[in-house]
């Protein structure tokens, strides 16, 4: 294990190679801090560290203690690329803080991270909830520590608040067409010998990653950039108890598997795939129909999020959309961080005088950003009736 101790007036900060077990305090300090969605919490992050093989030398817990124990844990990479500890899968990134600690107070965490990554002059953390304190906070810890910083868009998160609603007022409230989906191709499956099947994990696991990893390859999807992560993430949902994969058989062959995770109330739609020569069953559609109805009727949970991209066959599931964004910070004490603010800082001039004049913007959404979601859901060539 890593370490290095940095002191700061009454703070210190370690150092610690997130590929390694957790200090006991560090590791009860994140699982009582962390926020309610499994992408902040330890298990994610270790899952990151050890499967996404560039992340294995550059994952990092950035600590910050106090005369109180543990006040803040950064997952974070180091190296060419430094930032928030997130890749191709991330949904969402939050550090973990104190509620009691001012954004000054992080400073030296900022000072640690520049040095782990050699003053690399850049630093990216998204994807992020803008709405949440903690992005305030670490945008003002970057500011204090001296970087120059600016708020840049991702992607929409569309989701479902499912309080005080029931399966049938659901279900009743979405579109004609969309319900009659349901029932008359499910009809047509279930006479063409299909089935749906729910697996949360037990002895059906290693048969379940086969299925889905037939569907995915027979998909209209780019091949899996880290296979071993999903695989580790099923199994790992599997022993946590957070599992739900639905996967559509017709007769033996498996035309549509999707991976959800249902934890800490929320249920997470991970991964969805089917294959394209049995379109005219919407495979998808039926299998987002039971772990929705699973959901309501099992699950009791509180909110369904559909994670990355403003694909549209979400609103015919979804009620609320949000959005996630991120922050680059330019340490102008190097160069090029230096020639990356003055980049940033034309850009922005630039758009804002566009603004002022009443000129369009470039494509993208409506703040002048390209929608540029990594497409963990991946965006279909064709469209089902009621997914993509």
């Amino acid at each position: 294990m890593k370490h290095a101790q940095i002191k700061n007036r009454n703070w210190s900060v370690e150092v610690l190679n997130a590929g390694q077990p957790l200090p006991a305090e560090v590791s009860c300090f994140f699982e009582a801090h962390a926020s309610a969605n499994v992408e902040l919490r330890q298990d994610w992050f270790e899952l990151l560290a050890h499967c996404v093989p560039h992340l294995a030398e550059q994952a990092r817990y950035l600590v910050l203690r106090d005369d109180q124990g543990c006040a803040a844990v950064w997952p974070v990479q180091v190296g060419d690329e430094p930032g928030a500890l997130s890749n191709y899968f991330t949904a969402l990134y939050e550090p973990v803080h104190r509620p009691d600690l001012a954004p000054a107070d992080l400073a030296p965490l900022v000072g640690a991270l520049r040095r782990e990554s050699q003053k690399a002059g850049v630093y990216r953390f998204a994807p992020m909830d803008p709405e949440k304190p903690s992005f305030v906070a670490l945008e003002s810890a970057l500011k204090s520590a001296g970087m120059l910083t600016s708020r840049y868009y991702r992607f929409g998160n569309w989701y479902l608040p499912t309080r005080g609603l029931n399966w049938q007022q659901f279900i009743d409230a979405r579109s004609s067409k969309l319900r009659n989906t349901i029932k008359r191709t499910g009809r047509k499956f279930q006479a063409e010998g299909g089935r749906l099947e729910l697996i949360r994990g037990g002895s059906d696991i290693d048969r379940a990653i086969d299925a889905y990893s037939h569907v995915y390859a027979a998909s209209w999807k780019e091949r899996e950039p880290f296979h071993e992560f999903v695989s580790s993430l099923v199994r790992l949902g599997a022993e946590r108890g957070w599992l739900r994969m639905g996967i559509a058989w017709l007769g033996d062959t498996p035309i549509a598997a999707q991976i959800w995770i249902v934890a800490y109330g929320r249920a997470e739609i991970f991964k969805l795939a089917y294959d394209m020569d049995y379109r005219r069953y919407s495979p998808g559609t039926l299998l987002t129909a039971m772990l929705l109805e699973s959901c309501f009727v099992g699950e009791h949970v509180t909110e369904v999020d559909y994670l990355i991209g403003d694909d549209p066959y979400k609103t015919d599931w979804m009620t609320h959309r949000r959005e996630r964004w991120g922050l680059i910070a330019h340490d102008p004490r190097t160069l090029r961080g230096a020639l990356g603010a003055l980049r940033q800082a034309l850009t922005e001039g630039v758009k804002g005088l566009r603004r002022k004049l009443g000129l369009a913007e470039s494509a993208g959404d409506s703040h002048g950003h390209k929608n540029d979601a990594d497409g963990r859901h991946g965006r279909p060539v064709h469209r089902e009736d009621g997914e993509g």
